[in-house]
């Protein structure tokens, strides 16, 4: 929010976002159109505030959890050879449904990023049954071998 946006968006911008994580309605797509983000207007700054600290906290945990934190990881070279294994969470979610693991769409956040882990460890335990060596999987993945033992 830094820039040359003048006080007045960036306070506009503040609202909107602490109206998308505390919202009025569960529906996303009629929170969106409620106007809950112009009764933000009127909520103290240090509130505002907390609502931004206590979200920070949040994706903070999820994102430096030893086993979580792989479903955030990206890689920004593609692999020429094609023989790297895509772990990112988009990945990961396309199949979740497919799979049998549970249509993201309906799971709070935290038993989406459960389906994800138990897919990420029913995908090495099926590749370790067929044979493939752990430092293969390592390689292939770019996951540390001793979290790879944590998760088969």
């Amino acid at each position: 929010m830094q820039g040359e946006i003048s006080d007045a968006d960036r306070y506009e911008c503040i609202n909107q976002v602490c109206a998308i994580l505390f919202p009025a309605n569960n529906n996303y797509s009629k929170n969106l159109v409620s106007g809950h983000h112009l009764k933000m207007r009127d909520i103290d700054p240090a509130i505002k505030f907390g609502i931004i600290f206590w979200f920070n906290g949040i994706v903070k945990y999820y994102m430096e959890h030893p086993i979580y934190s792989l479903l955030f990881k990206s890689e920004n070279r593609q692999d020429e050879s094609g023989g790297k294994i895509n772990l990112g969470m988009n990945e990961i979610a396309l199949t979740l449904k497919k799979e049998g693991y549970g249509a993201p769409e309906t799971m709070n956040l935290n038993d989406y990023f459960d389906a994800q882990i138990k897919y990420l460890k029913d995908m090495i335990s099926r590749a370790l049954a067929e044979g493939v060596k752990v430092e293969t999987i390592t390689q292939k993945t770019g996951i540390p071998l001793s979290t790879i033992q944590k998760l088969s």
